[in-house]
């Protein structure tokens, strides 16, 4: 089965990445470090311009459909990093299977959400969690209702 995370935990396979365009350009800030050599990159974006986004694949249409067809690959493992209207729009189209957070023990008073106003009710099971020294923790769903 192919799995879609929603996940903050990176390797060193290269698998394909997909972003929100506000994501997307948090990570080109100065100082961001860089992707690992070998992944591959697909932003969804309605307004960034593809030519002007060397290395990365930009993807205005469908992101439901456009996932599916990465998913049609064998052995595939897609991750999508940050976008909370990027998740929303994989959950509708039931493309999400893991859904992974690490909650960091600082209180921001505000950020990027993890999803989206509107997401469709989706219920998760717990198949991982832990706790590190440093007061971080890492937990792991599956989506009850996913695409097979």
């Amino acid at each position: 089965m192919t799995r879609l995370s929603i996940s903050p935990r990176f390797t060193r396979r290269s698998i394909p990445f997909s972003l929100g365009r506000r994501t997307y350009e948090l990570t080109r800030q100065p100082g961001a470090p860089p992707w690992p050599a070998g992944w591959h990159l697909y932003v969804f974006s309605r307004t960034l311009a593809p030519e002007q986004h060397s290395g990365v694949t930009v993807i205005s249409g469908d992101a439901g459909a456009t996932v599916a067809g990465l998913r049609a690959a064998p052995g595939r493992e897609i991750w999508l990093f940050g976008g909370g209207s990027l998740f929303r729009s994989l959950l509708e189209a039931k493309q999400v299977d893991i859904v992974e957070v690490v909650i960091v023990p600082v209180m921001l008073g505000g950020g990027v959400p993890l999803l989206e106003t509107g997401a469709p009710l989706t219920r998760l099971s717990l198949v991982h969690s832990q706790s590190y020294p440093s007061g971080l923790v890492s937990l792991r769903y599956e989506v009850r209702d996913a695409a097979v």
